[in-house]
């Protein structure tokens, strides 16, 4: 990789100093944008607060006046459409147009926006059976679903795509019958199983490729009946599956598995196909630096959870786009700049949840629009005259380039994917005089049985465990099972969980690399490896998202690909 010129900023936030490069200097005058204030960490941290993914309430469409599933808090001022609602033709975004007022910042304008336009209240597309589903599309019959498409009967996922007949999955892409798998392709019933690709009939497994009946294996490729990373007799490979139906064994192999792992090394980054790049959970990837959990993607700088992006900065949540900026959530963006939930436009900067448009300005859900600031569509000339004006007041007021301010974001610290990928506490999120929602959804200490009176084997329980209100062991919340969830359960031979699916699914991202770059030489010290001494530490250097503090064995990608059977 080139080395670039590069000098240090003190990021406005949180005081941490950062790097600016020659080459980002590059991009920022190609979109005629300053430098950033604030470090990669904090952008990125500023612009999730905008996604609520699973925080849903019970509330009322606007327009139709019909019950219906919301990220909005019903308690707050932001105006819900149902999605039948907002993609129908009874209402048009320029009713709320107004014109720019320049004795005033222009985010304090967006924000009253922000209050008075509607806003989507789930986003979902062309579903069948997807009630509680939110940022899912072409999916059937789909519960507790997110950032899903084209999936079907699957329950309790994030981030699950081209998948079937799955629960508690993280990261899934072209599976079926997976249970609580976290970054695994192409696998068919496989289970409790990470960075996998092509498996079947397969459980616990890390970093496999194409191996069948194994049990708690891993960087084991084109195996059969391997349990611990040994060759063992199908009964016996049998005997440890049967055991996952007992809670208790079930808890007991989770340590075993979690001990035998760390006897293997990791290498330094999970990419495949990727060249020219940093960071980690990369597929198909070119050119791309700082980025996380991307796929298809081509010089793209400081992003995460992209499919099918080209040349961009600071974008999370997108797919198949060129050239934007500073983005989260959405599809089809090119040349935009500082937008949320932008989907099909072009040309359209500090605007939110705004469909087949260009060349806007300031617009919350304007639906095939052109040449309007906040709103308020103009000619085209005067369009462009009056943006260049806007942009210059902003250049005044210090907020051109910078995204919109967390202060006015509609949610919660604690609703959001922010809080996902960066925890913090209440008091630290008041400190910095942003929002926390004090009235999360859910009861607490109304469960009907105890989590000790559940029986202990999967075969043990009936369809009475459907009617019983059950308290996570670990958030205390309450939560029921549903039909096929119980049904999944029987059919594989699963204990019943004991935690609330937010919590499994939170166990899943605890158990992935942080989004966190730390410099690291290789371990290896064993024989044989022509690019380094016998006995000798490889001298290879990396960066890595394992932590110097953290247990597990790193390698480089030489040693890896030395010791991986």
């Amino acid at each position: 990789m080139e080395v670039m010129s590069q000098s240090m900023n003190t990021c406005a936030q949180c005081q941490a100093q950062f790097q600016i490069t020659d080459q980002d200097r590059g991009f920022y005058r190609k979109i005629d944008v300053p430098e950033p204030k604030l470090c990669p960490r904090c952008r990125s941290q500023r612009r999730l607060l905008w996604r609520n993914e699973r925080t849903l309430y019970q509330s009322k469409c606007e327009l139709c006046k019909r019950s219906t599933l919301s990220v909005y808090h019903p308690d707050g001022p932001y105006r819900n459409y149902c999605v039948d609602c907002f993609y129908g033709d009874k209402w048009d975004g320029e009713t709320w147009g107004r014109d720019i007022d320049f004795s005033r910042p222009f985010f304090e304008q967006f924000n009253e926006l922000l209050k008075e336009a509607p806003h989507l209240a789930l986003l979902q597309l062309e579903n069948e059976n997807c009630e509680f589903a939110n940022y899912a599309g072409r999916c059937k019959n789909g519960y507790l679903i997110s950032a899903a498409w084209v999936n079907e009967d699957c329950y309790y996922c994030r981030w699950v795509f081209y998948s079937k007949n799955s629960v508690d999955s993280y990261k899934i892409r072209e599976c079926e019958i997976a249970y609580s798998d976290s970054d695994c392709q192409k696998c068919y019933n496989t289970h409790f199983s990470y960075n996998s690709v092509g498996c079947a009939d397969s459980y616990f497994l890390d970093n496999c490729v194409d191996c069948m009946n194994c049990f708690a294996c891993k960087n084991l490729k084109n195996k059969q009946y391997y349990a611990f990373n040994k060759q063992v007799p199908k009964e016996e490979f049998e005997k440890l599956v049967a055991s996952l139906g007992s809670y208790k064994e079930q808890a007991a192999i989770r340590t075993r598995v979690r001990d035998h792992f760390l006897r293997y090394p990791n290498k330094f980054t999970i990419a495949r196909q990727a060249f020219d790049c940093s960071g980690c959970y990369l597929t198909n990837a070119a050119r791309c630096l700082h980025c996380y959990d991307v796929n298809k993607a081509e010089d793209m700088v400081y992003c995460s959870d992209l499919d099918n992006m080209k040349d961009g900065y600071d974008i999370d949540f997108q797919q198949d786009g060129e050239h934007n900026y500073e983005l989260v959530t959405g599809a089809a963006p090119n040349y935009c700049r500082f937008a949320v939930t932008a989907v099909n436009n072009t040309y359209v900067d500090y605007s939110m949840e705004c469909i087949g448009s260009e060349q806007l300005f300031g617009c919350i859900s304007m639906r095939n629009k052109k040449f309007a600031i906040l709103n308020k569509v103009y000619p085209e000339r005067e369009y462009q005259v009056l943006r260049e004006k806007l942009i210059a007041h902003m250049k005044k007021t210090g907020e051109w380039g910078e995204f919109f301010p967390a202060s006015i974001s509609p949610f919660g610290y604690n609703e959001t994917v922010a809080a996902w990928n960066f925890p913090r506490t209440r008091e630290e999120i008041l400190a910095q005089e942003w929002k926390w929602q004090e009235k999360l959804p859910g009861t607490y200490g109304k469960e009907t049985v105890q989590s000790e009176k559940i029986p202990d084997h999967i075969k043990d329980v009936d369809e009475t465990i459907l009617h019983e209100t059950l308290a996570c062991i670990e958030c205390k919340k309450n939560f029921r099972l549903i039909k096929p969830e119980l049904l999944f359960y029987k059919k594989l031979g699963f204990a019943l969980p004991r935690a609330c699916s937010e919590c499994r699914l939170n166990r899943l991202r605890t158990l992935r690399n942080p989004r966190t770059l730390w410099d690291r030489q290789c371990m290896c010290e064993l024989k044989g490896h022509v690019h380094h001494a016998d006995g000798a530490q490889c001298r290879n250097e990396f960066e890595t998202t394992y932590s110097p503090e953290r247990p597990e064995i790193v390698y480089c990608e030489q040693c890896y690909q030395s010791e991986v059977i």
